[in-house]
């Protein structure tokens, strides 16, 4: 016997293989212009500002006991987001490429490809068809909404989470896949998705909904194929607990005790009720709003971006009521439409059986030398004679069927596609490759394997497997389906008009291995007339017509209707699906009397190839729908304010793993869209021949569907530009939070020196929103350094009076007073700010550092003023405070400057040598201690090769050629400190201490005209100062600038009357009106 034709597997596998790389690519180069960015907004805490990633004596593990932002999770300030995965992927980068964004934003890149193909991936396994799964992954690969978590690395981290996840699901679809099979690997496969979950959640907590979702697809189903056993109950056991473990223990993780500021979420703080109620619930309604339209997108929406509803006929409250109110009308839907769907429920261990005697039949069948396979016969009771045919081998393979008559599997997948549904009324697709249909023939005569098929007169012997064309009456119509392998040779019997000519939909689709179905499932026995009579409930007899109708759920039609169906689905492993509609039962029973075919046993094996793993996993409509819609809502429940206040009102970076669902239920939309307009024409082109006006509403979806696609890419491309830096990034908020944008975009022109830019859009921030303490803070930095100091003052006091807390506030008031000479002032406005708590502030680093700050300020004044002990004492208590991320070595040298003020040698030798132990590069360190060691002449050497390591370490410092002068002075060369006093003067023209040194120290060397270039500068430095135009009158006298001379002496006098020492250079150059 010849070997069966092998069913020849689906393509679509390896046409989504490709559709999988062109998204990838789609998203690589949608995304290539990130790789230029910099460092914004949060990345400079994240990462620039994070121990955790830069710091380099800080052991790695330590980030397993800190916050995402480097703060531990037992201080008061954490922020109480455990993400160690991200921060040890920054990690990793700053090991690579050091704080180069390029590296970070490669990998981010890279990321959201790889959560593209897994889209893709995870659509192939819950969508229907093919159309639905490009739309879903180019839509993914190209949504706007995606920018700030691509574009900024701190959205690593829900980049990083979003692949866990799909991960988690995909592994649980294998899972469900196995576990129906008796693969033992199954146990793999679960283990594998409770790992991904473990490490999605160690990225977002909010991934923990994955493994809620496996629940739900188990569950889903279900409802498709209703396998009421342990094994699945036993699964979703697992992962339930495992789900309530990590939850357990990521809760046992010490949680923020700070609440956020009023501006991150202002609603929070509002005492009405009722406007906390209508604006949280139009929150999640604008975000979907954000997805559906990603026209107006900003880096942050706290403040008033989104006016808060406080009255209930405020316009976005209906918008809330129809957004709930369509969303729970879909979910209902798509529940009652699985809960009516018929089955026939099958116990666990006999379907177990069925796939345990399948793989003994497959290995009997592969040790069998003799090629005449047993086949298994499908006919009438009274043809049971053609069983002769079946072997012992086959007896022992159906008989295991037969024992589970019962209890087989059959469930309507209510998926009105063509890898679920054969010949459906709502989906008369002809496009489908993975279904098993047969087409229909007209048969009168037994036609057996002896003597062919009367339709084309074809003799296939033992292998020839029927092909049936649907034959259609005036006062009838009939139809079966028989399997088949090939049935072009049955479809040339009959004219295409006639096959066209009715509705092909009606059709009983016949088991292979069943010769019955059964009432109370929607289920039909084939049997003969006689039969009939004893089995009455199973048919309704229509005598006008002679038509029998079967009972779909209680549901009538009458005999003209050709509407009325029973939709099911294939059955499991080995079985057909079954559909009985109005058939005229005469015909039935001579045409089930008249028709056989036999199919082998390989035939059955080929078949169970044909429905391969991914279609057998696909969902339903309704079931893809509330999985999408899960996918959807429940990763994104944390951030609506139901269980907690979150710190943001709107957070862009948040709906990247929530945009999964969305995704996938535009996608399945509009290819149910291109489906069905495809149906309409080719139900019009069979009738009509062609029609223009449908193929046209054809091709406008499609370019809809581009231009959309289109439109997102070219959005994307340009967000991409609003994250390359920051002053691109606030400068695109500005229509959407004006306050927060300008206030940030001012701080960024103040660093960049762009002053007057900067005090226009700080004063503009202003004037949206004054209460803002950072505005002002930056403000008065802005007038610090333009050195108007009274305007700083009062920003300062104002940043004061509206954030209390605000150290850097206190440490630059206290300077600007010192420079105004209000020193007493100063003086308690720095101790103040030493005063300050931390608890419960954001970020503590940055208030201690500034606390600490003040104690060095204060005791600096101290100092300045003479009142050593004072200063000593403050810089003590600033020692004893010192935190961990406050460099010591500052202090360690301010305490040997003091104690060698009060000539303490020893201890100014020792605490300037451990200011050069905290830190060898301290420039101030070498020269301290290089003045120390140059009081003794025997270490002079010593103190020379500190001055010179300290001008390598900073050779254009003018004060480090300075003091290297004065050592050189005082050991007596002259000559090399006058070259390093006029160096100093160089490096700093405009400081008339150094150029009166350098002046000084040129007319002691001899070098006057030189020295008369450095007076001249003096001079213009200090018009108003009486010496320098004396001294400026005596080179000129020496010199013999005679004229030159009188002039200087004559300012100088003006400036300082009765000068003795100018009187008498004008006595020598007997100048008559001063004699």
């Amino acid at each position: 016997m010849k070997n069966a034709p092998k069913i020849s597997q689906p393509r679509e596998k390896w046409r989504m293989d490709y559709v999988n790389i062109c998204c990838c690519i789609l998203a690589f180069v949608l995304y290539l212009n990130t790789l230029k960015a910099g460092f914004v907004y949060d990345d400079r805490r994240a990462i620039l500002n994070n121990p955790d990633v830069t710091g380099a004596t800080q052991p790695w593990y330590q980030l397993l006991f800190n916050d995402f932002w480097g703060t531990p999770l037992v201080d008061s300030g954490s922020h109480g987001s455990y993400r160690p995965m991200c921060v040890l992927s920054y990690k990793l980068n700053h090991i690579v490429g050091g704080l180069k964004p390029f590296g970070y934003h490669l990998i981010n890149v890279l990321l959201h490809c790889l959560s593209t193909g897994l889209v893709v991936k995870l659509a192939r396994y819950i969508l229907p068809n093919g159309i639905s799964i490009i739309i879903s992954g180019l839509l993914f690969a190209s949504h706007p909404i995606h920018t700030e978590a691509v574009a900024g690395i701190v959205g690593r981290a829900d980049l990083i989470a979003c692949n866990f996840y799909i991960l988690t699901i995909l592994s649980y679809i294998k899972h469900v896949q196995w576990r129906k099979k008796c693969y033992l690997r199954h146990w793999m496969a679960l283990c594998g998705a409770i790992l991904s979950a473990s490490a999605a959640v160690l990225c977002k907590e909010t991934a923990v909904s994955a493994l809620v979702i496996c629940i739900i697809y188990d569950i889903l189903k279900g409802f498709n194929i209703i396998f009421k056993d342990k094994h699945q109950l036993r699964s979703i056991g697992i992962v339930a607990v495992v789900t309530l473990t990590i939850m357990h223990l990521r809760l046992s993780l010490p949680g923020p005790t700070k609440q956020f500021s009023i501006a991150d979420n202002p609603t929070a703080r509002v005492n009405s009720l009722m406007t906390r109620f209508y604006t949280f619930l139009y929150l999640p309604v604008f975000n979907f709003i954000m997805l559906l339209y990603p026209q107006t997108l900003s880096f942050d929406w706290g403040m008033d971006a989104i006016p808060r509803i406080t009255s209930f006929f405020d316009s976005r409250n209906f918008i809330s009521i129809a957004f709930y109110a369509g969303l729970c009308v879909v979910i209902m839907k798509c529940v009652v439409r699985l809960r009516k769907k018929p089955s026939i429920s099958m116990s666990s261990h006999k379907n177990r059986k069925i796939v345990r005697m399948k793989r003994k039949h497959q290995v009997i069948n592969k040790n069998n030398n003799d090629n005449k396979n047993s086949e298994i016969l499908i006919d009438n009771k009274n043809d049971s004679n053609n069983n002769n045919n079946i072997n012992n081998n086959n007896n022992e393979y159906n008989n295991e069927y037969k024992n589970n008559n019962n209890n087989e599997n059959l469930m309507d997948n209510n998926n009105n596609n063509n890898n679920e549904n054969l010949m459906d009324n709502n989906n008369n697709n002809n496009n489908c490759e993975n279904n098993i249909t047969w087409p229909l023939s007209k048969h009168n005569q037994l036609l057996s394997t002896e003597t062919g098929c009367s339709a084309c007169k074809n003799n296939n012997s033992n292998y020839h497997q029927m092909s049936a064309n649907q034959t259609n009456y005036n006062d009838y119509n009939y139809s079966m389906i028989i399997p088949s392998y090939d049935t072009s040779h049955v479809m040339n019997g009959l004219e295409q008009s006639e096959i066209n000519k009715y509705n092909l939909n009606q059709s009983i689709s016949l088991s292979p291995l069943k010769k019955y179905i059964r009432n109370n499932n929607n289920l039909v026995y084939l049997m003969n007339k006689d039969d009939n009579n004893n089995n009455n409930n199973e048919f309704i007899n229509d005598n006008n017509n002679n038509n029998l109708y079967v009972i779909d759920n209680n549901n009538y039609t009458s005999p003209k209707s050709s509407t009325l169906m029973s939709k099911s689905s294939k059955l499991s492993a080995l079985y057909m699906t079954i559909k009985a509609y109005p058939i005229n039962r005469q015909k039935l029973i001579d045409g089930v009397k008249n028709l056989s075919c036999r199919i082998s046993k390989a035939a059955i094996h080929n078949l169970n190839n044909f429905t391969n793993e991914e279609t057998n996993s696909k969902l339903s409509s309704s079931a893809a729908i509330l999985i999408s819609l899960t996918i959807l809502i429940l990763p994104f429940i944390p951030a609506t304010n139901v269980f907690f206040y979150v710190g943001f009102v709107v957070a862009e970076r948040i709906l990247y793993l929530p945009s999964v669902g969305y995704c996938l239920l535009v996608g399945l939309g509009l290819g149910k869209l291109i489906n069905s307009q495809k149906k309409l024409e080719h139900n019009v082109r069979m009738r009509y021949k062609s029609d223009k006006r449908s193929n046209a509403k054809s091709i406008a979806i499609v370019l809809c569907i581009i231009v959309m696609l289109s439109a997102f890419s070219f959005k994307t491309m340009i967000r991409n530009r609003d994250w390359y830096d920051e002053k691109s990034l606030y400068r695109s908020a500005v229509n959407v939070n004006p306050p927060k944008a300008l206030g940030n975009l001012g701080s960024i022109f103040c660093s960049l020196g762009r002053y007057l830019e900067a005090e226009k859009v700080l004063k503009a921030a202003l004037k949206h929103r004054p209460n803002m303490a950072d505005v002002h803070y930056n403000l008065g930095i802005l007038y610090q350094n333009q050195l108007k100091y009274e305007n700083a003052v009062q920003s300062f006091q104002k940043a004061i009076h509206f954030r209390p807390t605000l150290a850097l506030a206190y440490l630059n008031l206290g300077t600007s007073l010192i420079a105004l000479g209000r020193c007493n002032e100063a003086a308690l406005v720095l101790r103040d700010g030493t005063k300050l708590d931390s608890s419960g502030l954001r970020d503590k680093t940055e208030h201690e550092n500034a606390r600490i700050s003040s104690l060095i300020q204060l005791g600096g004044l101290y100092t300045e003023q003479g009142k050593l002990q004072r200063a000593l004492a403050v810089y003590r208590e600033a020692l004893h405070t010192l935190p961990s991320s406050y460099p010591p070595q500052e202090i360690y040298h301010r305490l040997g400057d003091v104690f060698l003020r009060l000539n303490k040698w020893p201890e100014a030798e020792r605490f300037h040598q451990a200011a050069l132990e905290a830190e060898p590069n301290h420039i101030g360190a070498h020269i301290s201690y290089g003045t120390i060691l140059a009081r003794n002449s025997s270490r002079s050497l010593d103190a020379e090769q500190y001055f010179k390591r300290a001008i390598r370490l900073a050779p254009l410092d003018s004060s480090i050629h300075h003091h290297y002068a004065e050592f050189l002075a005082s050991i007596g060369r002259h000559e090399e400190a006058c070259k390093s006093r006029v160096k100093a003067a160089e490096l700093s023209p405009n400081n008339y201490n150094l150029v009166m040194a350098a002046a000084t120290s040129l007319r002691w060397r001899d070098r006057k005209e030189d020295a008369l270039k450095w007076y001249r500068q003096a001079v213009n430095l200090r018009p108003k100062d009486a010496l320098v135009h004396s001294n400026l009158g005596a080179i000129f006298h020496i010199l013999g600038h005679t004229e030159l001379a009188i002039q200087s002496y004559k300012t100088a006098l003006n400036l300082q009357p009765n000068d003795a020492t100018t009187l008498n250079n004008l006595k020598k150059l007997k100048v008559i009106e001063f004699s």
